[in-house]
């Protein structure tokens, strides 16, 4: 007679993940993402100009002892050019990473479509925003100055030439325009808005603003990177955060010709006062605009599990994520010791 075989049920039953852990692997598995992109943003940034100078000596373009020189013993106009293609590769090489992975962009957002009156205040207001963060870090670098922290020297590239001045808008203003608004607004921030809104501008501005590795530029790129993600948002359209950062670079680039151009008699202090007093007529019309019509500049509030300190925990608990960060930080202080 054959013996029956039977498995007896067992007690411990397959329990499907609730909705508050699967929100969390969901938004640990962004955060690895951004964290892979970000460490590669870093790593490009750091070697590419290496390899360039080292080739660029090989075939006798530089000296061989260009790596020691104040910008490669280059004139400024030079240098310029090599440090665009430095700047092109880096930047453009974590944009590859995105290709191929669909998976974290399947969330499609209507664009919203506004008049052309209400579109340039949209505009010159949040380029307002951006004068008035340099305003709020000048005075943050004072204290800083006063507590006797040193701060790094930013580097003057702009020569009193035509070429100098389109070439500098060129590389200062329309290259990070464009790719760096990839980056941090169609890459970063938009992966995590599926979590907040909230909570994907706050991330993307801190990274938006460690990025630039300068303790003089954080404070200012983190605000600015603020008001494009808070563009990019309400517009759900990348174009409006593109233009507006390409006003405020091209505006900082064009102001500091004028101001190397001029004499010393208040005029260069005129013509920025103007510049800052229409960018203020601007950001204050567009807060009239807001007060009126400020139903149609709402962030979407996205129905979540999860509070944002328990969001702000899952992505921390993401390696690469943490990794990044912690290199972020580094190479700031290492700019503040050279």
């Amino acid at each position: 007679m054959n013996q029956s075989y039977y498995t007896p049920f067992s007690s411990t039953m397959y329990t499907p993940p609730s909705p508050r852990d699967t929100e969390r692997q969901q938004i640990r598995s962004v955060a690895g993402f951004i964290g892979i992109l970000m460490l590669l943003l870093c790593t490009t940034m750091q070697f590419t100009y290496v390899l360039i100078v080292l080739l660029l000596s090989f075939i006798g373009f530089l000296p061989s002892n260009a790596m020691i020189q104040d910008q490669l013993g280059l004139d400024n106009t030079t240098y310029l050019c090599i440090y665009a293609c430095v700047y092109i590769i880096a930047m453009g090489l974590p944009l590859l990473l995105v290709i191929g992975k669909r998976r974290f962009f399947r969330q499609k957002y209507e664009k919203k479509s506004y008049t052309g009156g209400v579109s340039f205040l949209a505009v010159l207001g949040a380029v307002g925003g951006c004068m008035g963060a340099n305003i709020v870090t000048s005075i943050l670098m004072t204290i800083l100055e006063n507590w006797n922290i040193p701060m790094p020297e930013m580097p003057d590239l702009l020569e009193q030439t035509p070429i100098s001045l389109l070439l500098n808008i060129v590389v200062i203003a329309v290259l990070p325009a464009i790719l760096e608004e990839l980056v941090f607004r169609g890459c970063v921030l938009r992966v995590l808005r599926p979590f907040g809104d909230g909570f994907a501008l706050v991330i993307s501005a801190v990274l938006f603003g460690l990025m630039h590795g300068n303790i003089r530029q954080i404070p200012f790129a983190v605000i600015v990177g603020f008001i494009l993600g808070w563009l990019y948002v309400v517009t759900n359209s990348i174009w409006w955060s593109m233009a507006v950062h390409f006003i405020n670079n091209a505006l900082s680039v064009c102001m500091d010709y004028m101001s190397a151009g001029m004499s010393e008699d208040g005029t260069a202090i005129f013509f920025s006062g103007i510049i800052y007093g229409l960018a203020a007529v601007g950001a204050l019309a567009f807060l009239i605009l807001l007060l009126v019509r400020g139903s149609q500049y709402r962030m979407n509030h996205t129905n979540t599990c999860l509070s944002s300190a328990e969001k702000v925990s899952a992505t921390l608990r993401a390696p690469a994520f943490v990794i990044s960060l912690i290199v972020f930080i580094a190479l700031t202080g290492l700019e503040l010791m050279v």
